[in-house]
């Protein structure tokens, strides 16, 4: 039976964690029924937009299985095929650890001329990369929480496109209770500057001690290349080739205390430009990564040109291989 619900997809991943321990042991409808329930409450709260899903299940492990959970999230219209949420900890209200493995996604028609600018980015993204349709996405997360380590957040996420790239992003967080994300919802509908000023005050405790991206590139840059050499009359090697060199001699236009490590990001990037690489981004910011302490401090060095200093404040590491 197909459910209707308000929903946004950031909130699906955590949106059943308000379900009691009891669901770990209810294998029909009582336990469906109690997900339902506590999904509604959080969408009604939330006021997201609408999401129907084909099947839910609870099994005997404690895992929660879904198909076919499609998404109008306007301008965007998608269905991911199937979710499995694991090492469910379902005594809390919200969960202290959660597995989620997501595999398919289906994309509704876009056309690359709709006057959205969101959803013609990503037609023409789509077609740089020559996905439609169905695509064999991975999406795999990971989280730990302890609320009572300031809120520490530990998450882990792998997306895979096949034969296009796979990127991971791991991060720490403290200082951010989930009870924010509400709150900066609701933020978002208000006044810019009111807005703004709220989420300073929500920030000022933040702390990001660690972040780390990497990018394997599995054939997505070819595919960019080919559209952007297509696009400037050249041939993908000729275009491959220029944005190397630019991405060589970027440095040069930097301030003269910038220009070292400038040279250091650029021949990363160049190397990464070249193709079948992964490259890293690493950041272990100073203060623990307290952002209202750092913020002062960045600012500082912008404005007095130290751009050096930012890279430090943030230590900053780019690496290819």
């Amino acid at each position: 039976m197909r459910k209707k619900l308000m929903i946004a997809i950031p909130a699906l991943l955590l949106v059943v964690a308000g379900v009691g321990g009891g669901v770990l042991w209810y294998v029909n409808g009582a336990a469906q029924a109690a997900v339902d329930r506590h999904i509604a409450n959080l969408i009604e709260e939330n006021a997201y937009q609408e999401i129907e899903y084909e099947t839910l299940d609870v099994h005997p492990n404690g895992d929660i299985t879904m198909t076919n959970l499609h998404i109008v999230q306007e301008p965007f219209e998608y269905t991911l095929n199937d979710i499995r949420l694991s090492n469910f900890d379902f005594n809390s209200e919200f969960p202290r650890t959660l597995d989620v493995a997501i595999r398919g996604l289906e994309l509704a028609d876009i056309d690359p001329a709709s006057a959205d600018p969101q959803l013609a980015a990503l037609a023409t993204l789509l077609d740089n990369m020559n996905m439609s349709g169905a695509i064999p996405l991975e999406l795999d997360y990971r989280h730990t929480y302890d609320p009572d380590n300031a809120h520490q957040m530990e998450q882990n996420v792998r997306l895979y496109f096949p034969d296009s790239f796979t990127l991971d992003a791991d991060n720490v967080t403290r200082g951010l209770p989930p009870s924010t994300y509400a709150l900066m919802s609701e933020i978002d509908q208000q006044d810019p500057a009111q807005a703004q000023a709220q989420v300073m005050a929500l920030l000022a405790e933040v702390e990001v001690p660690s972040l780390r991206l990497s990018l394997q590139d599995q054939g997505f840059l070819e595919g960019l290349l080919a559209s952007a050499a297509a696009n400037n009359g050249v041939s993908p090697a000729d275009m491959r080739n220029l944005l190397v060199s630019q991405t060589r001699n970027a440095y040069l236009f930097l301030p003269q205390n910038a220009q070292d490590i400038g040279m250091t990001i650029g021949a990363e990037v160049a190397e990464f430009i070249e193709g079948g690489k992964t490259i890293t981004v690493t950041l272990a910011p100073e203060y623990g990564g307290k952002l209202q302490q750092l913020q002062q401090e960045v600012m500082g060095a912008v404005f007095t040109g130290n751009f050096a200093q930012v890279i430090e404040l943030l230590h900053l590491d780019v690496v290819t291989d």
